[in-house]
């Protein structure tokens, strides 16, 4: 009785170190699984970000350049309508006069 006990005991043991391998495995081949998906995700998420910033860069620029064009026109209105307004030069002087 002695005998099978410990040849049960035995195989028992052996089957723990068999399971206790193939977990190891199993972990050791998950690693890599995960190790790849992440290289994966990590790559695709950052040709994306490159991807949006590039067009809000793009954009950002069509936007300035938009602006500026605005602003000249505005500045270059204003220097028109300054240039066209009469100077009174008199009334101008006499003022002067008048406040020192």
């Amino acid at each position: 009785m002695e005998g099978e006990e410990r040849n049960l005991i035995a195989n028992l043991l052996e089957a723990e170190e068999s399971a206790s391998a193939l977990v190891a495995e199993a972990r050791v081949e998950a690693d890599k699984i995960l190790a790849h998906a992440r290289a994966q995700s990590d790559s695709e998420f950052d040709a994306k970000f490159k991807e949006m910033v590039s067009s809000l860069e793009e954009n950002c620029e069509k936007k300035l350049q938009e602006l500026n064009a605005e602003h000249s026109s505005a500045l270059a209105s204003y220097k028109d309508e300054i240039s066209e307004t009469k100077k009174d030069t008199d009334a101008f002087e006499k003022f002067l006069q008048s406040v020192l």
